[in-house]
């Protein structure tokens, strides 16, 4: 249309209008203006959303942990971890290279898999002969349907809540920027409204799982946040290994009602 400028109340309702049109319930549009154009962009307002938590504690001045999280174009949660190999400034660079690479393969549009491959490939370059890497671990939502990957290369086991009950989930592969192709693994599977995955980096691990899963069942009956449940694990892991050097990062989702 030509170019138009819309108040709150005027896309509110071309929103309920467009809705009520095609049968389907909309999001608030994006609003794009060229020149002398308006466009607006109506995208289908998905079944769930996520809900964000993320507490880091380095292990010198800075991590080799680094993560992103977003709800991308497809209606898709993604949440990611990458741990450096090591720790200091050259754990911090793989890890972030690895983390922001990976964060723009998904925008773009690419399946985990494809862009673990990618990024191991520009890790290798990178590293040359050198030995270094980082574990990339993935999850992705479908916000329409509830189904859920894990991607993992290399990475710590990760924690599924659901009705307060935690339990663990790991896999074996090996982190990226070490061989020529990517060893990973893959596991499918449904979430509901209110249940919680918890990624953790190796740094979290250091007096094994069962705390975890302790600390998880405590904190899912106080009705924590995963912002509370995320500072709450990577306290308790920095308390249980007082002279640990290793890098310390926890991200949380809960899946909830949209």
């Amino acid at each position: 249309m030509a170019r138009t400028a819309f108040s709150q109340d005027e896309l509110k309702a071309l929103t309920a209008e467009v809705s009520r049109i095609c049968r389907h319930d909309f999001s608030a549009p994006d609003i794009t203006n060229c020149r002398t154009v308006t466009m607006l962009g109506f995208g289908e307002r998905p079944l769930y959303r996520p809900v964000f938590g993320e507490a880091s504690r380095p292990a010198e001045e800075v991590s080799g942990d680094a993560t992103d999280r977003f709800c991308d174009a497809a209606g898709r949660a993604q949440m990611l971890l990458c741990d450096g190999m090591g720790t200091g400034k050259a754990a911090a660079v793989d890890g972030q290279l690895a983390a922001r690479l990976t964060g723009q393969l998904l925008r773009a549009g690419f399946a985990a898999e494809s862009a673990a491959r990618l990024v191991n490939v520009a890790m290798g370059l990178k590293n040359a002969e050198q030995e270094s890497g980082a574990t990339l671990d993935l999850l992705t939502v479908d916000l329409f349907t509830g189904r859920a990957g894990l991607f993992k290369a290399g990475a710590a086991p990760s924690f599924l809540v659901r009705d307060g009950v935690p339990r663990m989930m790991e896999g074996a592969s090996l982190p990226m920027g070490i061989l020529d192709s990517v060893v990973g693994r893959t596991s499918s599977f449904g979430l509901c409204v209110g249940d919680l995955m918890v990624l953790v980096s190796d740094g979290v691990l250091c007096d094994g799982t069962s705390w975890i899963l302790q600390q998880l069942q405590l904190c899912a009956r106080l009705g924590h946040t995963p912002a509370q449940i995320a500072d709450v694990l990577a306290d308790s892991a920095l308390r249980r290994a007082p002279t640990r050097r290793d890098d310390i990062t926890v991200i949380a989702m809960r899946l909830e009602r949209s």
